[in-house]
């Protein structure tokens, strides 16, 4: 975790995105709708600051380190989209029987 805390200013800031829940002095909440996103942006291999920036997240406020984080978390997510999980296991089958894998 990052070891900056945010003023009332950046807190009143940070609150108004749409995708943000949650803010206190140590930590951002972020809506479902957000983690949906980045799911399906991740994918499509675009940055994570690219998808905090496009969804309005002020990145000088949140940090670099805070985003980092943000995609390391990601993983679990992973479970709770259908089409991953199937390229997942498809992909893990197919690895088992076979020396090569073309998706």
């Amino acid at each position: 975790m990052s070891g900056k805390l945010f003023n009332n200013k950046e807190i009143e800031i940070l609150s108004s995105n749409k995708y943000v829940k949650k803010v206190s002095e140590k930590a951002i909440t972020y809506t479902e709708d957000f983690r949906n996103i980045f799911i399906i942006e991740s994918d499509k291999v675009k940055f994570s600051k690219l998808i905090f920036d496009e969804c309005g997240s002020d990145i000088n406020i949140i940090g670099i380190e805070r985003i980092k984080s943000a995609s390391k978390r990601r993983v679990p997510f992973i479970v709770t989209s259908p089409p991953i999980a199937l390229r997942l296991l498809f992909f893990f089958h197919c690895y088992r029987d076979h020396d090569t894998v073309r998706l």
